[in-house]
């Protein structure tokens, strides 16, 4: 009898502890920048509880990310993003495609030939169940009524001989650039995208508004220039920064904001960073 008991309570302390653990992932829509170092790694999850992941960071790190912010028996990523092939981008998704059942990829096809790269594509390649779009062309995708994640660079093939010039020999200006729209609330995410990206997006007439953006390469002073911060114009920035920064964020990028009266946020001084819309 006391050993019914006993088991009675464990089941109930169970089935109590699942309900909580569900109620704290059952929240609106959010979007995570999670704290891995020199890198990024950007978490979204909808109110129609669709899973996106935009990189993947140097390393593994993710993975205990993921296991923090999605619900222990999710084991599905609806939209993984590659932005570029630099290893602080790339190394983390792979282990996430191997750790996770990835339905969709999108990427820029822009050429590498690190060991890390190789990899991700050979097993890409492999997973024939894996959906891979590649981003030559603006994409919108519909994600619910008052959703939208919107590709808008890049708009050719940054593989094709007649790509612009400013990608040749510079895989940060491949990235792929996406804004995310949500009940009249708005992310710019920039991937390592040079100033020359940035100014051929406002030639192009993109529209970059958006109340939050995602600095571009940890703050480098060769990305956002004040004419693109001025297109933005947004309410709050965001700055991956890990303990090796490399000189990033540079003076010079933080004292545009400053000038401009911008907000930052930077992933080194608050360890993950989530808006909830």
């Amino acid at each position: 009898m006391f050993k019914r008991i006993l088991a009675l309570l464990f089941a109930i302390n169970l089935i109590l502890i699942v309900i909580a653990f569900s109620a704290d992932h059952e929240r609106g829509f959010i979007v995570r920048f999670f704290d891995v170092g020199q890198g990024d790694a950007i978490y979204i999850r909808t109110e129609k509880k669709q899973d996106i992941l935009i990189d993947g960071g140097p390393d593994d790190t993710v993975l205990s990310k993921l296991g923090e912010a999605m619900p222990f028996y999710d084991r599905d990523i609806d939209i993984l993003i590659i932005s570029h092939p630099h290893a602080d981008h790339i190394t983390g998704a792979l282990a996430v495609l191997k750790q996770y059942r990835v339905k969709t990829v999108y990427f820029s096809g822009a050429e590498h030939t690190t060991y890390q790269y190789l990899e991700l594509l050979r097993f890409l390649e492999e997973q024939k169940e894996i959906v891979k779009v590649k981003v030559d062309h603006p994409i919108n995708l519909q994600l619910s009524g008052e959703t939208a994640l919107s590709f808008l660079y890049p708009d050719f093939d940054v593989s094709s001989p007649l790509a612009p010039s400013f990608i040749k020999n510079n895989l940060n200006n491949t990235s792929v650039v996406v804004k995310l729209t949500h009940k009249g609330h708005s992310a710019l995410l920039t991937g390592d995208i040079g100033k020359e990206v940035e100014e051929y997006m406002l030639l192009q007439g993109v529209d970059v508004s958006a109340h939050l953006l995602k600095i571009a390469h940890q703050g480098s002073r060769f990305s956002s220039g004040e004419p693109f911060l001025r297109a933005v114009h947004p309410q709050f920035v965001v700055i991956f920064v890990g303990q090796n920064n490399y000189g990033h964020p540079h003076a010079e990028t933080l004292d545009r904001l400053r000038s401009l009266g911008i907000k930052f946020l930077r992933t080194d001084e608050e360890g993950d960073i989530e808006f909830s819309l």
